[in-house]
């Protein structure tokens, strides 16, 4: 999705709100950097080369802030971006840090739709979040609550659903669908 909206023209952008660490227990210091450089290095290339932006939080799972600091978090970076459209990791999640990002990044843009921002919110699947995950289209479903918007790929199947989630915002995307 997000090539293809960054091929039109869209700013999207790939937030990483963990990178991970390395826990081998044997692990050196300098091998624990190496890694951290790696994956930031690779974060960088997947976004260059899909079109994207990257924007790397460098939280680890014993560093990522309370639920209502990083909601906040969220929030003001929507808000300075200017985001209009959120994809995010969806509910049914073997990850604990996959949850708490579907759970805060919902709830970030639930209040800021109740506080007057039109942002379509989003939820992909992936491997690893499927437990629930219905299939209307192959790949997108939107949560419908507090928005006027039309879906955007989700086809008629979805306009009734109610809760349908990658952490990833794009920026101009509304205009284009004319929402």
């Amino acid at each position: 999705l997000l090539i293809k909206y960054a091929k039109m023209g869209v700013h999207c952008t790939m937030v990483n709100v963990t990178e991970g660490r390395l826990t081998n227990p044997t692990a050196t210091e300098e091998e624990k950097q190496a890694y951290l450089d790696n994956v930031r290095r690779e974060n960088n290339e997947v976004a260059k080369a899909m079109g994207c932006d990257a924007y790397n939080m460098r939280y680890t799972s014993k560093t990522v802030p309370s639920e209502q600091e990083f909601i906040k978090i969220l929030k003001d970076y929507m808000i300075k971006e200017g985001v209009d459209c959120v994809v995010t990791h969806w509910r049914g999640t073997m990850h604990e840090r996959h949850y708490f990002t579907y759970q805060t990044v919902t709830r970030a843009v639930l209040e800021l739709r109740k506080e007057g921002y039109k942002i379509q919110l989003l939820y992909g699947e992936n491997c690893e979040d499927l437990i629930g995950f219905t299939y209307p289209s192959p790949s997108l479903k939107e949560v419908r609550i507090g928005t006027q918007g039309k879906n955007l790929e989700a086809g008629t199947e979805a306009e009734t659903m109610e809760e349908c989630c990658l952490l990833i915002c794009s920026l101009g995307l509304l205009p284009l669908l004319s929402i």
